[in-house]
Order: C-alpha cells, then structure tokens, then sequence
C-alpha cells in the first residue's frame, strides 16, 4: 500500500483538525502494519516532485505527518530531502519558489519538534550551515528566507 492509497481508502483529507484526535482505530491500526510501505511511497513521492520541479504539489501527502510516521531511521532520508533541496538553491536559483521554501521550512520544523536527526546529527548540521550560507544571497522571498534563517538557528546554527 502506497500513501496516496492509503489517504484515499482512508478519506484522510475530510478529517478534521486536530488530525491526532480525530483518526480512527482501525486507520492507526492499517497505518502501522503498512508503515514501512507507506513511508517508502511517501519519500519516494517526495523525491520525484523535487526532481520533476513540481513544488506546489509537495504538500499533497502531508496530512500523514498527524499518524507520526517518522522515527530515527528515517533521519537519514530527510537528510537527503534538505541536501537535495539545497543543491537546486545552489545551482538552479532561478527554479526556486516559494513553495519549495516553504516545504523545507515544515521539514525542518517536523524534524526539529520531532527530533529525528539523531543519528545524522553532524552531517544535518553540516547541510544547515550550507543553506544558512545559501540563503544569504537570495533577494527574493523575503518572508520565506527570514523564516528558513529562524528555524536553522533553532538548531543552534548561527
């Protein structure tokens, strides 16, 4: 089961907020014994957005952050979603939009209040300070970059 699936069989999206109290049972009992598979899709969805510069539609599947999907292990894929992320601020600036700001600024706020870094805590910092530095030089999206500075220096990046 992929997550697209698994939000429509589930009609995740007419569930009203907040998402945690109101899901059902038998939704968080199907979610767990699908997790892997659904959190697989959902990375690899992820990933083919950025790579098809689809960035308004990265927020599609995010109604899945309320089932707290995520744990350590998946520390390093959201690794590679900032690293990727960062490789287009640095060498296509003209593609970037203000939903991909954006979307990184809810991943590093999701990772942030849900510490799931721990075992790449380096290299994440690492890649901080880079998109710190990137960012420096962007003009546009004033709100989004002031936002995106805030959030790394809650890592402790100043």
């Amino acid at each position: 089961m992929n997550i697209e699936q698994f939000i429509i069989n589930h009609d995740l999206k007419k569930i009203p907020f907040p998402f945690e109290e109101n899901i059902s049972e038998n939704t968080r009992t199907e979610f767990n014994e699908n997790r892997k598979l659904i959190v697989d899709s959902y990375f690899a969805d992820i990933f083919n957005k950025i790579d098809k510069r689809r960035f308004s539609e990265l927020y599609d599947n995010q109604i899945i952050f309320g089932l707290y999907p995520f744990n350590q292990k998946n520390g390093i894929e959201f690794l590679n979603l900032i690293k990727k992320i960062n490789l287009i601020i640095k060498n296509k600036p003209n593609e970037i939009t203000s939903d991909l700001l954006d979307f990184e600024w809810s991943l590093l706020d999701h990772i942030l209040h849900e510490y799931l870094i721990e075992e790449v805590e380096s290299e994440f910092k690492s890649e901080l300070k880079s998109l710190k530095n990137l960012i420096e030089g962007i003009t546009e999206f004033t709100g989004e970059i002031a936002l995106l500075h805030q959030k790394i220096e809650h890592f402790g990046i100043k």
